[in-house]
């Protein structure tokens, strides 16, 4: 199961939003008759623990939380300073002690969130 989860989530347009609820798998896992599905949460992470919206499925505790290009070294800076929308959610992830990753658009970003 993937779950991506954010309030950017709902700028996307809606036929990506409706797109299938499931990933087309390779030869071998279909043989094993291994599936995976895809959930759109879009809300905050701490909300979605909190107060799941309406037609949102129930948390449940990861095994992983990946931050994709998450710039959280931005946060609350620059000329065009973004809003943060990571500080609770981070505070929320390592207090649970859920594996976390984050990932950046270049080295200097990665290096930055480090």
């Amino acid at each position: 199961l993937l779950v991506f989860v954010g309030p950017s989530l709902s700028l996307l347009p809606p036929s990506l939003l409706s797109a299938p609820s499931s990933l087309n798998l390779c030869d071998g896992c279909k043989a094993s008759q291994r599936s995976c599905s895809i959930q759109r949460v879009p809300q905050l992470y701490q909300d979605w623990r909190s107060t799941p919206g309406a037609g949102v499925p129930a948390w449940t505790r990861p095994d992983l939380v990946i931050g994709f290009n998450s710039r959280c070294w931005d946060l609350g800076s620059g000329d065009m300073p973004a809003p943060d929308t990571w500080g609770a959610a981070l505070d929320f992830v390592l207090a649970e002690e859920i594996p976390l990753v984050l990932t950046g658009a270049s080295p200097d970003d990665t290096q930055y969130d480090a």
